[in-house]
């Protein structure tokens, strides 16, 4: 299970992944590691591994942790930030429950319930929606607390507190940035070098995140370097949500990533500009809303509109969703 574990965090994927396959199918912690690769490849296999392994969270500590933690990264990388978030407070509260052997661990599904309360925290400032806002802001700030004592509670016993403990906390740190809606550079800057040491992939996502604040700030060229460093990682670990994310935001801040951009559909004649503006459009997004999601001014969000309009030869902005939807853009 360690060596599992420990091929995983230096980035030698396929390793971890032979790894997992020559053991016994009887050794369910094991099995339970093997979903970090699968999670982060986007395998429908962790579903499977997921629904074998339900008889044994109760039963093993480990296999709960292992489970709990890459089931709730895999419900966000879905698109389910809602269930993401409960699986990690439910695992996070597991691991407070099971007492000292385990302080150390609350804090990787602390951060993991973060990054998911980020999301919906993002989802309700561009919904207008307060009630919800508050809701998310005020989890957030508790399971901040949570990961932050339990870092205490550990030196309080004399713990040693390794490289990953405090990685994972300033991964903690900087989504709680995204909850509070302020774009914090430095916050993931820390976080990508925590990681630095050696956990590869979490370094990768920490600077995906880093491009985006940096390029909510304004420092393009900056964002670019952070964004093409962690597709280079991504990309050599087939780590296909993260590829996703990265080529998202490409699109979004106009970045150079090093690839090349998907080709316009037929007829439509539209930039991949348009293209990225347009899936905004279909998703029934405002002007305002685009030009936030896509770090321009309203009014060049009003422009790219205008033009994808007669480009498209249509009237009025359902008429382009529903082209968008005739295209296969989502």
């Amino acid at each position: 299970m360690l060596r599992c574990i420990a091929h995983y965090a230096v980035g030698s994927w396929d390793e971890a992944e032979r790894v997992a396959t020559a053991a016994d199918e009887r050794r369910p912690a094991v099995s339970a590691a093997a979903l970090y690769v699968e999670v982060g490849r986007g395998r429908a296999a962790a579903v499977d591994r997921l629904a074998r392994l339900v008889p044994y969270r109760k039963a093993d500590q480990y296999v709960a942790y292992l489970a709990g933690g890459c089931e709730a990264d895999l419900a966000r990388w879905q698109g389910d930030p809602e269930r993401s978030s409960r699986l990690a407070r439910d695992t996070l509260t597991t691991q407070e429950e099971a007492g000292t052997p385990w302080v150390l661990s609350a804090i990787w599904p602390a951060a993991l319930a973060l990054a998911a309360e980020g999301d919906l925290a993002e989802r309700a400032r561009a919904a207008g929606d307060q009630a919800a806002l508050k809701e998310h802001l005020a989890i957030g700030e508790d399971v901040l607390a949570r990961a932050r004592g339990a870092l205490q509670r550990a030196r309080d016993l004399g713990r040693q507190v390794g490289p990953e403990a405090l990685a994972w906390l300033a991964r903690a740190e900087a989504e709680w940035a995204r909850v509070e809606g302020r774009p914090d550079p430095g916050r993931w800057s820390a976080a990508a070098d925590a990681f630095g040491y050696g956990y590869v992939y979490e370094e990768a996502r920490c600077r995906w995140r880093l491009a985006e604040a940096l390029l909510a700030e304004g420092g393009r060229e900056q964002a670019a370097t952070q964004a093409m460093a962690a597709h280079e990682i991504a990309e050599r670990l087939g780590a296909a949500p993260l590829l996703a994310a990265l080529g998202a935001l490409g699109r979004r801040g106009r970045l150079d990533l090093g690839v090349q951009p998907p080709p316009s559909p037929d007829g439509a004649s539209l930039t991949p500009r348009e293209l990225e503006v347009l899936r905004l459009v279909a998703a029934g997004r405002s002007n305002g809303q685009i030009a936030e999601a896509l770090f321009i001014s309203r009014k060049t969000a009003s422009v790219h509109v205008s033009n994808i309009l007669a480009k498209l030869g249509v009237h009025t902005r359902t008429e382009a969703a529903a082209a968008a939807h005739r295209m296969g853009l989502e």
